[in-house]
């Protein structure tokens, strides 16, 4: 593969479908992306991570930097690889502008699953929108899990008061009798 192989064009977003998520970056030119990434390594480890230590704090602080490096170092063997230059139909900055943005933020650090993870970063590059699909889908996904659990709760109370309710009136009942 030619050391300065980078799939789609300068500007656009390249999506790296791992196991159970994606990573986003952005395809600043000559072989090379910029992307926020973890400082501890680059697979589902720092995903976890993300969502056991910190998912809801401001920040993660040495967990996560954004970099500037070559596409075919940080590729992976299992990731499929897709470009996305469009996206709900808004319309991307300049391409000068993408990268200037991208290569504005390397060495910064911070991390949040919800509010501040790879793909909030590389839709502010290109769009100008601080915005995940994933984060929402993922927030969504808690928020029903959440709800399960309060209602199996609250069913089990209900169920354990309608017994005691129950057994308080076979109790009159036998006193009267």
């Amino acid at each position: 593969m030619d050391a300065y192989y980078c799939p789609g064009n300068t500007g656009d977003l390249l999506v790296f479908k791992r196991s159970i998520y994606k990573h986003y970056a952005v395809n600043i030119g000559d072989g090379e992306i910029v992307h926020l990434t973890s400082d501890l390594d680059n697979d589902l480890t720092g995903f976890v991570r993300g969502l056991s230590i910190d998912c809801c704090s401001s920040t993660q602080e040495g967990n996560a930097v954004v970099k500037r490096e070559p596409y075919i170092l940080f590729k992976k063997s299992g990731d499929r690889v897709t470009v996305e230059d469009d996206w709900k139909g808004k319309t991307a900055l300049q391409r000068f502008e993408i990268v200037r943005r991208a290569l504005s933020r390397v060495g910064r650090r911070g991390y949040n699953l919800l509010f501040k993870n790879c793909e909030h970063f590389a839709r502010w590059c290109r769009y100008g929108e601080e915005t995940s699909d994933q984060a929402i889908n993922f927030g969504i996904g808690l928020g029903v899990a959440a709800g399960a659990v309060l209602l199996g709760l609250g069913l089990g109370a209900y169920c354990l008061s309608s017994d005691s309710e129950a057994e308080k009136k076979r109790k009159q009942r036998n006193r009267r009798q």
